[in-house]
């Protein structure tokens, strides 16, 4: 074979294996997408259960810069903390690790009929569940036989005396090999984006006998360095916590493999004794015991130095730095992962739902105190926000919608857009409402003692109602959630009724003047607009139409 087939076959099963990966962890993320942010959504501070949460996810879905990207966009949303973040790290980098042993199983020889009848029963499959199954099947099928593809290619080499000069040039007998080992590592992975296709390709490449075992395992310490790039790319543009999260990574990381460097030999000797008692003599997965190995160390080592690390990594990247302003924190890399992607755009909802509750306490301050400056300026710069806000959230939805999700992802997309659509109806009535007293402010029109108590017992009822709608949006509502905010609901119109009675009343014994009367029904009527949505959002949490 020449050197353009050998080229053309390596390439050809490089591009199968990591359309493998791809296939199979979007039906994973597909299948168990639910269970899967639940797991994340419950991290805390105890950093044994974010490591088990990073190992598990990050196992399932195989990509450890998935992971790292979602606790980036979770972080950049304030609803995750940098410790709790760099626990979840921690965990999925020995969760990624599970490819390796699964590119080191003796079953190559079953990719293209795994294939070739997953695919046949994704095209013929009648149930979502079962195309979802039959996908996952199909991807592991894809990386089995892209990696015989790239055996196939690379089995030649080793014949090659140019091929041998060149690896032997960097080979880790000294530390100057050892260091190039690691460079050569950490460029490849950065360029391919998945440290999975290059630990693929190293085992492949040991296993014919292009490069031996000691070079195999330098390079795939250089592969975890390369890894956090898509860590950094993903901090760019983001908050001061999605930066200190992508630095906590990457030092981690840095560090780990430095230390290896200075400790190769000891680490070179633990390896062999481990895969003596193992009984582990396969090259494959020697090299898929090395990587995990290398991780778990560097996992067991900085669970202990958590706090001191996360310490570091504050004075590295303080916050005091923050700069810029943000509207969103959706990252357009969750396109393609929907599972996690519908996750973050639910968080920037949540803010819709916090910021209209701040709204809602500076629209009481105003009433208190027409005077107060500063509540109204945060309520028209609230309602602005808002308007930006659901035009993002609404933009990356309907990208969202246009590639592979499933009927559940589906459903989920179009109440989000719901509720980003009736949280910004929220703020337009909440800033009609300051218009209204800014207009009786400006034509000098006087409510009396009676009216104010009215509006402001409206207010805090539609106060408590908008509350108690949002907190729907944490969680799964309980079984009541729904019927309770419709007694709320039909309980706040009799309320208003009564007082509208009340309020002609005055106007027609002339205990109130027009203006004021006019100004007052108008406000009354928003507030009624602001309760509707409200039960409008309660009814797209439910699901309902």
């Amino acid at each position: 074979m020449d050197r353009y087939g050998i080229l053309i076959e390596v390439l050809g099963g490089l591009s199968l294996f990591l359309l493998g990966m791809k296939y199979m962890s979007e039906g994973f993320q597909a299948a168990a997408g639910k269970k899967l942010r639940a797991m994340v959504s419950a991290v805390t501070d105890n950093r044994l259960a974010g490591c088990a949460t990073g190992i598990v996810v990050t196992g399932i879905i195989q990509s450890s810069a998935i992971t790292t990207v979602l606790l980036i966009g979770l972080v950049n949303a304030g609803v995750m903390t940098l410790q709790q973040a760099f626990g979840v790290i921690l965990g999925a980098n020995i969760g990624t690790t599970v490819t390796g042993w699964l590119v080191s199983l003796n079953v190559l020889s079953w990719g293209l009929p795994v294939m070739s009848v997953s695919a046949l029963c994704y095209l013929f499959g009648k149930t979502e569940k079962f195309k979802l199954w039959s996908m996952i099947a199909m991807g592991v099928g894809m990386i089995f036989f892209g990696l015989t593809m790239m055996q196939e290619g690379i089995a030649p080499l080793r014949e090659s005396p140019s091929v041998a000069a060149f690896f032997s040039s960097f080979s880790p007998s000294s530390l100057a090999g050892l260091f190039k080992c690691v460079l050569v590592g950490a460029f490849f992975t950065a360029v391919i984006q998945s440290s999975s296709a290059t630990v693929a390709i190293t085992i492949t490449l040991a296993a014919t006998g292009v490069i031996d075992f000691q070079t195999a395992v330098a390079l795939v310490l250089g592969e975890n360095i390369g890894t956090t790039v898509t860590a950094g790319i993903a901090a760019i543009g983001g908050s001061i916590g999605a930066r200190q999260v992508a630095m906590a990574h990457i030092v981690s990381k840095i560090i780990g493999v430095v230390v290896m460097l200075f400790l190769f030999a000891p680490f070179m000797g633990l390896l062999e004794t481990a895969l003596a008692f193992l009984h582990i003599t396969s090259v494959a997965k020697s090299i898929a015991f090395a990587h995990t190995l290398f991780n778990v160390l560097l996992v067991a080592v900085f669970l202990v130095f958590t706090k001191p690390f996360t310490r570091l990594i504050l004075k590295l990247c303080p916050s005091d730095a923050e700069g810029g302003h943000h509207i969103t924190y959706l990252d357009i890399r969750m396109l393609s992962t929907p599972a996690f992607g519908i996750q973050q755009s639910l968080q920037e909802i949540i803010r819709m739902a916090d910021r209209t509750q701040m709204m809602l306490g500076d629209l009481r301050a105003c009433i208190v105190d027409e005077d107060n400056d500063a509540a109204q300026k945060s309520i028209f710069e609230g309602e602005s926000a808002l308007d930006d806000q659901q035009r993002e959230i609404v933009q990356f939805l309907a990208r969202l919608m246009r590639g592979r999700i499933t009927s559940e992802i589906s459903a989920e997309t179009r109440k989000q857009i719901r509720l980003a659509d009736e949280y910004e109806s929220i703020s337009d009535y909440i800033a009609t409402l300051l218009k209204h007293i800014l207009r009786r402010r400006q034509t000098g029109a006087k409510f009396s003692e009676k009216a104010t108590s009215e509006i402001l017992a409206m207010h805090d009822r539609i106060a408590a109602y908008v509350a108690e709608v949002s907190s729907g949006l944490r969680g799964t509502p309980r079984g009541d959630y729904l019927s309770h905010c419709r007694t709320e609901d039909s309980s706040i119109d009799h309320f208003y009724k009564d007082m509208r009675s009340e309020h002609m009343n005055r106007i027609v014994s002339g205990e109130c003047d027009i203006l004021p009367g006019m100004i007052y029904a108008d406000m009354m009527q928003a507030y009624r607009k602001v309760k509707s949505h409200a039960l409008n959002a309660a009814e797209a949490i439910c699901g309902e139409k």
